[in-house]
């Protein structure tokens, strides 16, 4: 298993106790890493896809490996980027 220290913030030069960023591909897909029901229904669907971060507290169910996030546990950061067409 991957143990990190840090390393992840160091490389982005950022502090350690920012919440770690994540991006997932769809909207309904936040639910697995954060707790989003107390949220005004349709929030996340106006704000997503796009170029916003949005702070949610982290499910206590989450898949997301808690060592990847050692100084801010309780928040994570989520980002749905709008799709670039190649075609």
């Amino acid at each position: 298993m991957l143990q990190l220290d840090g390393s992840c913030a160091q490389l982005k030069g950022r502090k350690h106790t920012s919440p770690l960023a994540i991006c997932v591909g769809d909207v309904q897909d936040i639910e697995r890493f954060a707790t989003t029901h107390h949220l005004p229904l349709g929030l996340l669907d106006s704000l997503l896809p796009g170029p916003v971060t949005v702070v949610l507290r982290r499910g206590d169910s989450s898949i997301l490996e808690k060592s990847l996030n050692p100084g801010r546990l309780d928040n994570i950061g989520v980002r749905v980027p709008t799709a670039i067409s190649f075609g």
